[in-house]
């Protein structure tokens, strides 16, 4: 096959078209950005290599990460970002304004990286790390292909082919839905399709690669778009996958987009970001702008579907296109003075946007959504950024899992109330602080569910919290396998919104039932309503319900209030009539602090209970107007609410 560079993305013949578009709409704001990055950052230093680190990642017990090769693996994950950040970045500056200073500074970041003598280090070889050097490269090796010396593209050639055949090796096990193999086939099949003509091994990666694909697609993400492995990596899965997708198509006229699954992995995104449109809390590691790191990907989805609920995520946040932004999985202590390391995604917006697809107010959609696969249900107020948001999940396990089934977030008025805290931003030197406290805020105790006799839901797997196995087994079986929690119940009207999640397979025994209610009286009010009933019916026990916030906690006779500076939340119980509310501090959190959060429980233990719980959201200053709310039960088991001079009964299933 002959194949003249560039021809992975668009070919020298496009240059003239792709030209004329950086003075045209759009398309120039975001050419704008691109060469106010690439000028901004073209005398950041480039690393050196690091250290090769230990042969193993743990410490004998198998559990306890070896802090060497968190430090050494850290830096390879670091310098992957970089090479393929500053290298495509400044070829494509390149590439439409003709600057050879950008060129100059492409080929330093690339050759200097190709000199390395591995790409990860020693006890990780060829996974996530290096994959974004290998994809980074292959693209730079293609768009440049003309400007290098035969010494050059030797040296570049020879450095893919060698871990290429390494990803070719380690990436032949068993499929697996995470999104590690999602990225890393893209890695490998980028960089087979820059070779396609000049090494011979490359057609069997290619046609690997593509048969991985053509299998993960259906089965990864849910019939309602979501993903086993939660809305941020199936952003950071997708955004890899489509490096591979667009240019196998260009390259070999095959589209690997056409899954129909595909075209709702825009609304589930649109669903699950809480109003402000910031970090999910899913989220496990560090907080991103995540109206930006969604960007690329959500502009690719608008323009292969013609999607204008994906175009309106574009315009509705202020921000201009193809702008860089702060991207902290790492702290880039080494070429940007200490500061959150940064994301160059300009490039990639400027060869997907589509101007011709209109954004639409996602008004259309509706308010109230049940994720089937994933078990989430999401209630919402509206759109803008002051409006009530209710996250509720119960399901099967999934690949980054916090052991929170029946758990819930909420967010009000600009604030977010009721919220899973995440682990203290650490460099990898600290990274045992961060592995130390892990399993406070990703495992039940640091969520907004259930502790029973102060124990959580089942801890499968030492380091990773999930045994991976579980959560294939789990997920989209059909009923065929008990998942640790399920949403047997969810119906939304134009006055109120039900779920009703059931999560007592999640507690190992412990528990013959823990239903959890979650009714949304519209626009202001929440309630919740759990049953929980011990396995042993001998055996009294204590039952605790769990609230986490960044805000204040003042504790109530009857529940807790929270406190935000734009608003505030009231949790009241209604049933049982005495309860007590235990609060306690958080471990140091990834803003230095330690945070309060509530337990509260009957007084007395039983072996079954049921609580009654209004979350009341209000603006600052303002005092909510409390529903009449009473458990009834006729031929059938319901609430009995009077709210605002409206009086309906709603069925409890």
């Amino acid at each position: 096959m002959n194949l003249r560079h560039p021809y992975l993305y668009f070919s020298n013949e496009d240059l003239p078209r792709l030209k004329a578009l950086t003075r045209e709409g759009d398309h120039a704001i975001i050419w704008k950005n691109i060469l106010l990055t690439a000028e901004s950052h073209l005398d950041d230093r480039i690393p050196e290599q690091p250290p090769p680190g230990p042969a193993r990642a743990f410490y004998d017990n198998g559990v306890t990460f070896d802090p060497e090769f968190l430090v050494v693996h850290n830096a390879y994950y670091e310098n992957g970002y970089r090479v393929k950040y500053y290298g495509e970045l400044f070829a494509f500056a390149y590439l439409l304004s003709g600057d050879k200073r950008f060129l100059d500074r492409s080929k330093a970041w690339v050759l200097n990286h190709c000199s390395w003598s591995q790409w990860d280090e020693t006890a990780n070889r060829s996974d996530v790390q290096s994959s974004l050097a290998l994809c980074g490269i292959a693209i730079v090796y293609d768009w440049v292909y003309d400007d290098l010396s035969e010494e050059e593209r030797q040296k570049i050639r020879s450095a893919l082919i060698e871990n290429s055949r390494l990803f070719r090796e380690n990436w032949s096990r068993p499929l697996d839905l995470g999104n590690h193999f999602w990225v890393c086939y893209a890695a490998l099949g980028v960089g087979a399709l820059a070779l396609l003509s000049e090494h011979p091994e490359a057609e069997e990666w290619v046609e690997f690669v593509t048969d991985r694909y053509k299998q993960l697609l259906p089965i990864s993400f849910g019939e309602d778009g979501d993903y086993i492995d939660t809305v941020f990596f199936a952003c950071y899965a997708l955004r890899n996958a489509f490096f591979y997708f667009e240019a196998l198509k260009r390259v070999r006229g095959i589209n690997l987009t056409t899954t129909p699954v595909l075209s709702r992995v825009a609304h589930w995104f649109l669903h699950s970001l809480p109003p402000d449109r910031d970090a999910h809390p899913e989220q496990r590691f560090s907080p991103i702008d995540m109206v930006a790191y969604f960007r690329p990907v959500m502009m690719r989805l608008g323009s292969l579907f013609g999607d204008p609920y994906a175009r309106w995520f574009l315009s509705a946040n202020g921000e201009e296109l193809g702008a860089a932004f702060a991207y902290p999985w790492w702290y880039d202590s080494t070429t940007n003075g200490d500061k959150p390391g940064r994301s160059f995604q300009g490039h990639w917006e400027f060869l997907s946007y589509d101007g011709t697809v209109r954004a639409n107010s996602p008004d259309e959609l509706p308010s109230a959504k049940l994720f089937r696969d994933t078990g989430q249900v999401i209630m919402r107020s509206g759109w803008e950024r002051d409006d009530v948001w209710l996250f509720f999940r119960s399901g099967p396990a999934s690949g980054k899992d916090k052991l929170d089934q029946n758990g819930i977030l909420l967010y009000g008025y600009g604030e977010r109330l009721i919220d899973i805290l995440l682990p203290p931003r650490s460099t990898y030197t600290e990274r045992g602080d961060y592995w130390t406290h892990i399993h406070f805020f990703q495992t039940t105790i640091g969520s907004n569910s259930l502790l029973v006799d102060g124990e959580g839901q089942t801890l499968t797997h030492p380091v990773w919290l999930m045994d991976p196995e579980i959560s294939r087994a789990q997920w989209k079986s059909g009923g065929k396998v008990d998942t640790f929690g399920k949403v047997l119940h969810f119906e939304s009207r134009a006055e109120w919104d039900y779920a009703l999640g059931e999560a007592n397979k999640a507690y190992g025994g412990l528990l013959k039932t823990f239903k959890r209610h979650v009714v949304y009286l519209k626009p202001d009010c929440f309630i919740l309503y759990d049953e929980i009933e011990s396995a042993n019916s001998a055996v009294p026990r204590r039952y605790d319900i769990l609230f986490h916030t960044l805000g204040e906690i003042v504790p109530q006779t009857d529940g807790i209030r929270i406190l935000q500076p734009r608003a505030d939340l009231f949790v009241r119980v209604v049933e049982p009539r005495k309860v007590e509310v235990e609060m306690n501090l958080t471990p140091i959190a990834q803003d230095g602090k330690r945070h309060p959060f509530a337990m509260i429980h009957p007084v007395e233990k039983a072996p079954a209970a049921a609580l009654l719980t209004l979350l009341l959201p209000v603006r600052k200053g303002q005092q909510p107007l409390q529903p009449d709310v009473n458990v009834v039960t006729n031929r059938t088991k319901g609430l009995l609410v009077r709210h605002k001079g409206r009086e309906f009964q709603i069925s409890l299933h």
